[in-house]
């Protein structure tokens, strides 16, 4: 698996890795881990349905302020 965000939540440049089938996210509040799953759901998906929005309607908010247009979500599985 393979996951880049650019702009992205609190990511402004991120690569995940791995070929582990499951993936914990550990660390303090804020950090980012919520944003992780939030870019997997939106790649599978185009929604975020824990968090109530969709990507057509309210993409802004999870972008970085001023970066909506160049935000960027690839998601990769082998």
């Amino acid at each position: 698996m393979r996951l880049e965000l650019r702009d992205f939540g609190v990511h402004d440049s991120l690569t995940i890795a791995t070929e582990a089938r499951v993936v914990i996210a550990v660390g303090p509040n804020r950090v980012g881990k919520t944003t992780l799953r939030d870019a997997v759901e939106f790649a599978l998906l185009g929604t975020c349905a824990l968090r109530g929005f969709s990507l057509k309607k309210d993409v802004a908010r999870h972008m970085i302020h001023g970066a909506a247009d160049r935000a960027v979500v690839t998601l990769r599985v082998d």
